[in-house]
């Protein structure tokens, strides 16, 4: 099981959206199909995705459990 939060950098949160967009896309996914498998508001997931301060912790470590299945 992994990590239930995981804190990135500014830096590091980039490169890991830039990782989540690809992947959604890779996927034939939107955002709000990501928001519906993880349990998060659609909202939260375009603010998260949108701004570093609006990505928690835990929603960082939800999205990466997801895409590693």
């Amino acid at each position: 099981m992994q990590d239930y939060k995981q804190q990135l950098s500014y830096e590091e949160y980039l490169v890991w959206r830039k990782q989540v967009l690809k992947w959604l896309i890779d996927h034939d996914l939107d955002k709000k199909d990501l928001a519906a498998s993880i349990g998060y508001s659609e909202k939260t997931v375009y603010d998260a995705l949108g701004r570093y301060e609006r990505c928690s912790k835990f929603f960082i470590a939800a999205v990466n459990e997801r895409m590693s299945v």
